[in-house]
């Protein structure tokens, strides 16, 4: 795991969230998400988003640089949500 991921997570974990409980390194399981809906969650579009996600990432094993934001999701909408901050890594 990437230590610059590793250390923002604890971070924003110790220091953002204050009423989070400390950080277990071992516990820590970092996704990506890459598809936000209301709609259902057929097996049917499951399996499209599943193949689109699939199509974009191809054989990739990961990527170099970038940015993370940490957002608040707390809405249903995801119009409504909110970033919080954002951190940029170098390639």
């Amino acid at each position: 795991m990437a230590k610059t991921l590793l250390t923002l997570a604890k971070y924003v974990r110790e220091r953002l969230l204050s009423d989070a409980k400390p950080f277990e390194e071992g516990e820590y399981d970092p996704h990506i998400s890459l598809v936000y809906s209301n709609e259902a969650a057929t097996e049917k579009r499951v399996e499209f988003v599943a193949w689109k996600t699939s199509m974009a990432i191809g054989n990739s094993t990961g990527w170099k640089g970038g940015k993370v934001a940490l957002v608040d999701t707390r809405s249903t909408n995801a119009g409504e949500w909110k970033v919080v901050e954002e951190w940029s890594f170098p390639e």
